[in-house]
């Protein structure tokens, strides 16, 4: 009787252990479900030596209270386990946006890994060359550099939710006063004037220091830390240089030579084609040209790149069927319209019409 009673504790106790461990793994997913917030994510130790305005942008990158009200980051829907992007598979495969800091609000896009995205040219700008468009930042390139794309979801109710002082968007002049309130009190407040100058919040405008932040965390994020060339790609004899650190498989080998060969992977998901990257990255591939390619799929009418662009100020990226348009050697144009009509615009993990101008980065 006692050894029953005493496996059947222990059983209880393992489930008990079983169901703890899945709440915890299930966080971010239960954080989805009720609409946020999301769990703040842990810095990563230093893996190499930044300098003072990368370490700057690393600590402000993951400070959490500087969201309204405190509790995100910009590290909370960028963390290093998933490349940079939203914190929790499940969240990534299944909706996409992550809630932001205002219960029962959510971001507009997946958001996008800055993992290499310190290469993508300043932009967009049309390569006639390759007849595309390259460059900018954000999934829809409103940005032309990556210290412009971190000024963004500080100010976005749906994110980081501080109220801006001027327009939504800082390239329309809008900015947190509150943010930079903040970063004059922070246990790196020492650091950010040595990197800025001792009297920094005394000669600089708030709005300026807005913009410091942004370049301080482009810094960070431009750094060997993020962009570190790291993958058995990069170790092995096709790596730039050419090293011997990593051997890949049989499956990897065939799989290789598929990308850059008959499957034409490396058309749009390879650098070596731009040598304006090749110059910056010294040879090494990123494996994404930053461009925007149509893709034959209907344009998504919700996407701000289509609402904010027109015929004479983007004559080639510019789509005058709108709604109406299916690639015409489809076969399943009548499928796509179909789709169009149920998810356009919305974000489901089925499928639903990509943008006309999809990011070709990963």
């Amino acid at each position: 009787m006692n050894k029953r009673l005493a496996i059947w504790v222990a059983l209880l106790g393992f489930g008990g252990a079983v169901v703890a461990v899945a709440l915890v793994l299930n966080n971010y997913a239960r954080a989805d479900v009720l609409g946020g917030p999301l769990p703040a994510p842990s810095p990563p130790a230093d893996n190499i030596q930044l300098t003072p305005v990368e370490k700057l942008g690393k600590l402000m990158l993951y400070d959490s209270t500087l969201s309204n009200p405190p509790g995100y980051s910009c590290a909370t829907c960028h963390v290093a386990e998933t490349g940079f992007t939203g914190p929790n598979s499940e969240i990534n495969a299944f909706s996409g946006p992550q809630p932001g800091i205002v219960p029962g609000r959510f971001s507009d896009r997946k958001p996008q890994s800055y993992l290499y995205a310190a290469f993508s040219p300043e932009g967009p700008y049309y390569d006639p060359g390759l007849r595309t468009w390259l460059g900018g930042n954000f999934w829809d390139g409103r940005v032309s550099d990556l210290a412009k794309q971190g000024l963004q979801p500080p100010i976005n109710p749906n994110e980081m939710a501080n109220t801006p002082d001027g327009p939504y968007t800082p390239a329309n002049g809008g900015y947190s006063p509150l943010l930079v309130q903040k970063l004059a009190n922070r246990p790196y407040t020492s650091l950010f004037k040595q990197v800025y100058g001792q009297d920094v919040f005394q000669v600089y405008t708030p709005k300026q220091i807005y913009e410091l932040f942004g370049e301080a965390l482009a810094a960070y994020q431009s750094s060997g830390a993020v962009c570190a060339f790291s993958s058995k790609y990069d170790a092995s004899k096709y790596g730039t240089p050419a090293m011997s650190l990593y051997t890949l498989s049989a499956s990897e080998e065939r799989g290789r030579q598929l990308y850059f060969g008959q499957a034409q992977c490396f058309q749009c998901h390879s650098s070596a084609t731009v040598p304006a990257i090749q110059a910056i990255t010294q040879g090494k591939n990123t494996f994404t040209m930053y461009c925007y390619a149509n893709v034959g799929t209907p344009k998504n009418i919700c996407n701000p790149y289509y609402q904010q662009t027109d015929q004479e100020s983007n004559p080639h990226g510019y789509n005058s069927f709108g709604t109406k348009y299916v690639d015409r050697q489809s076969q399943s144009g009548a499928r796509w319209h179909q789709i169009l009509q149920e998810y356009s615009g919305r974000h489901s993990p089925i499928p639903r019409p990509l943008q006309g101008a999809e990011y070709a980065r990963h």
